[in-house]
């Protein structure tokens, strides 16, 4: 938030809390902090989606896949100069 200019620890504070709530009702209450702070810092999150940031909407599904995606990136680059050989001159 600091990037778009809004700054100040109250801000910081308000947006953390919201940004880990568990609830809604936790999350509205501390929206309403933000907005006591700064209405323009309010409407800036609003206009981003809550899917983004605030981690009542994450999907919990996906919780390992990046893990898997390094694994599988790691080993692509170590064979990829043998992709193009013939597998018996793999043997």
């Amino acid at each position: 938030m600091r990037k778009k200019g809004f700054q100040g620890s109250e801000l910081k504070i308000g947006f953390w809390r919201a940004l880990k709530a568990y609830t809604i009702l936790n999350f509205d209450n501390f929206m309403k902090d933000i907005k006591d702070v700064d209405v323009i810092a309010l409407n800036w999150l609003n206009k981003i989606p809550f899917e983004h940031w605030f981690r009542l909407m994450f999907d919990y599904q996906i919780k390992v896949e990046n893990v898997t995606n390094n694994i599988a990136q790691s080993f692509n680059s170590w064979v990829r100069k043998y992709r193009s050989l013939q597998i018996v001159i793999l043997a």
